[in-house]
């Protein structure tokens, strides 16, 4: 079935209806209608992306996009076949049999629960992007050190915890980084402004800087790198431990008994993780005299939502940027602010003393010598496969 361009009018159209929910919608803002229809304010039809003919697609933008032609090399610009799409009632994309495409590799298998991908090269391919090698297979495995498996020849290449970073032999292996992740502290907005105060005051990367993995450093904002955005110090609480006892105390003297109930800070399970939250409750057990127990948590979902519902006294857990685009990474803090503005946004959000960015984190790749043309993309931390070669 030959592509068109009609493909591309429908996908794009896909992209931006409300229905579906794209995550990542907004990128295509740009477009004239598109944030209308997102909004659910304009048809689907009205979107300035149209099939002028099977071979011409025509893009209007209402706007300027600086990022736009990147943009279009994502996955929320890929054509969609209609007939194929509403054939899937309701499948498409779940499974390998609800997959269509039209590249130089072909999807063989794809199982979610032992997840495992493979791609073999499409013979039928008739344009002039050929594949690279005969086939690329994908797959996660939990219960082996990645550093094992690349050292042991069972992988070509990983996406590599920082906690592994300094067991690989790097005469063998190079490694790619790119910062885009910023770990959190939250303090529930149960807990009074002034206990919240107290602990923020009593909080400094000094307490906790010897406690961080390989792979992590201290925040001074809620940004990661891979933004580009310098917000540094911004709403913080300065650290000032005598004035932090003296809230907390004043505090206590208005509690049941004058006592401080016990109470334990949630943290999302990682590489050196649990070093970092026992450093930072450690602190505070010594100075305000109560006791943080702390527990891991494997599920983020439901870490998330349970932070919410306001049933996690402190939660410490991972915030990733997914893209280089302040606007999609500013959506994680929606039910605390809406500001266009990074520095208003970091502002409000950290008003309060309700979240409490703590450290950054790299996402890393680590692959064998034989790989050639790998590259980390800057502004997501994604793996171009396209060129890669295996000698």
């Amino acid at each position: 079935t030959p592509l068109t361009a009609y493909d591309f009018e429908f996908g794009f159209q896909r992209a931006v209806d409300p229905k579906i929910k794209s995550p990542y919608a907004s990128r295509l803002f740009a477009i004239t209608n598109a944030e209308q229809i997102a909004n659910g304010s304009a048809d689907v039809s009205s979107l300035g992306a149209k099939a002028v003919d099977e071979h011409t697609f025509t893009i209007t933008l209402c706007r300027e996009d600086a990022s736009f032609t990147d943009t279009l090399t994502t996955a929320v610009c890929m054509p969609c076949n209609q007939v194929f799409f509403d054939d899937s009632i309701g499948k498409y994309g779940l499974d390998s049999k609800h997959i269509i495409s039209n590249g130089s590799y072909r999807l063989t298998k794809w199982n979610k629960e032992d997840f495992g991908i493979r791609l073999y090269k499409n013979e039928e391919y008739a344009g002039k992007f050929e594949a690279q090698n005969a086939a690329v297979f994908i797959s996660c495995i939990d219960d082996e050190l990645q550093s094992a498996r690349l050292s042991d020849g069972d992988s070509d290449m990983a996406f590599m915890p920082c906690g592994e970073l300094d067991k690989i032999d790097t005469s063998l292996l190079t490694t790619q980084s790119v910062q885009n992740i910023c770990w959190v502290m939250t303090i529930d907005r149960n807990y009074s402004p002034g206990v919240r105060r107290a602990f923020a005051l009593g909080f400094s990367d000094s307490v906790y800087a010897n406690a961080l993995p390989s792979g992590f450093t201290a925040a001074k904002s809620i940004y990661p790198e891979i933004l580009g955005i310098n917000a540094d110090g911004i709403g913080l609480a300065e650290y000032n431990i005598e004035e932090a006892k003296a809230v907390m105390s004043a505090q206590i003297g208005t509690m049941q008994d004058s006592k401080s109930p016990q109470s334990t800070l949630y943290y999302y399970e990682g590489d050196g993780v649990k070093e970092l939250a026992t450093a930072i409750v450690g602190h505070w057990q010594q100075n305000f005299s109560t006791f943080i127990n702390i527990e891991s948590s494997t599920n983020l979902a439901v870490m998330q939502k349970e932070i919410s519902e306001s049933t996690l006294p402190f939660a410490l857990f991972p915030i990733t940027a997914k893209s280089g685009l302040y606007s999609e990474y500013a959506k994680n803090f929606v039910s605390v602010s809406n500001a266009s503005d990074p520095a208003t946004l970091q502002q409000e959000v950290l008003n309060g003393n309700i979240i409490i960015p703590v450290a950054y984190q790299n996402t890393n790749i680590s692959y064998i010598s034989t790989l050639q043309n790998v590259v980390m993309e800057e502004d997501n931390g994604y793996i171009d496969f396209s060129y890669i070669i295996k000698r």
